[in-house]
């Protein structure tokens, strides 16, 4: 695996905010001293950013990529900008186009994740807000260094073990429609990720971490699960029908909330199944010791 560097010492912490929108998570992180890589394909959107994030972008805190994550780096994809909601926008037309509203079509350049590490070094934190792309990130990480703290949307039940496949054993689902970005000018109303990591609460209320099994009941307590594959592949079969509030319409993920004014992001952490006073603790440290001592032994 690349493993990469711990950039953004100058500014903190290294962030990447992979679908940045118009900045309003970024935002939050910039607040609290991380260098943010923001990383979006709407060319509004970007264009939004560089006016309210002018000092930040000059000061190197904050750092504009105005691309898509896909496949492959340096390529032109099409972009499907939705023009109801621009938050629903996506590389994929169904997602882009969800609910037979209108979208445009833009060509993007590409990027990947191994691109982003490449040339910035491993971040600790990474959101991941693609709208169906998600899933492209996951399957990237798994030859680099996982950051400490990644979050993505509940969008597919395959996306936790991918997860946990990348060495996450502890998880939280977090509630988003709380988090409204105040004071932020759009078209319409926006909401940013949340806080980082330990801050963020889940579903019950409270701080605390759960295992991989925990997470999927509580998933399909507050879900419809109409398939256990990813995004990509329930794009391309026959997608069922949901009836909504307003309309009957074909399903867009393979999980669907049950509560329309309700979605959730997933939090990942790496706490080796070990708890303190009722928290998660990690042991980095002590296996890091037992790794070299072992390596001492063998060198004997």
């Amino acid at each position: 695996k690349s493993t990469g560097s711990a950039e953004g010492s100058r500014h903190g912490r290294l962030m990447f905010d992979i679908g940045a929108h118009i900045g309003q998570s970024a935002s939050y992180f910039l607040g609290h001293g991380f260098k943010v890589v923001a990383v979006e394909a709407n060319p509004e959107a970007c264009k939004r950013i560089r006016e309210s994030f002018c000092a930040f972008l000059d000061s190197g805190q904050l750092v504009l990529e105005e691309k898509a994550v896909w496949r492959e780096h340096g390529r032109k994809i099409d972009f499907y900008v939705n023009e109801e909601d621009s938050e629903w926008s996506s590389v994929f037309q169904a997602v882009g186009g969800r609910f037979d509203t209108e979208c445009r079509v833009f060509s993007v350049e590409t990027c990947t994740m191994f691109s982003l590490y490449e040339t910035y070094g491993c971040p600790q934190y990474i959101k991941v807000d693609i709208e169906g792309g998600d899933e492209m990130c996951l399957q990237q990480l798994k030859d680099l260094r996982p950051p400490e703290i990644l979050s993505f949307e509940c969008n597919s039940l395959s996306w936790v073990g991918m997860a946990q496949e990348l060495g996450y054993d502890a998880f939280k689902l977090v509630p988003q429609s709380s988090f409204l970005a105040e004071g932020v000018e759009w078209s319409h109303r926006v909401w940013h990720s949340g806080p980082e990591g330990d801050e963020a609460l889940n579903v019950d209320g409270d701080k605390s971490w759960c295992s991989r099994e925990e997470l999927e009941e509580q998933i399909r307590d507050r879900f419809v699960v109409h398939s256990s594959t990813g995004v990509d592949e329930f794009l391309r079969s026959a997608r069922p029908f949901m009836q909504h509030d307003f309309a009957v319409l074909q399903a867009v993920f393979p999980i669907e909330s049950k509560d329309e004014q309700e979605w959730y992001d997933i939090y990942c952490t790496m706490k080796r199944n070990r708890r303190k006073e009722g928290r998660w603790e990690r042991e980095s440290e002590k296996e890091g010791e037992r790794e070299g001592r072992e390596r001492q032994r063998q060198r004997r």
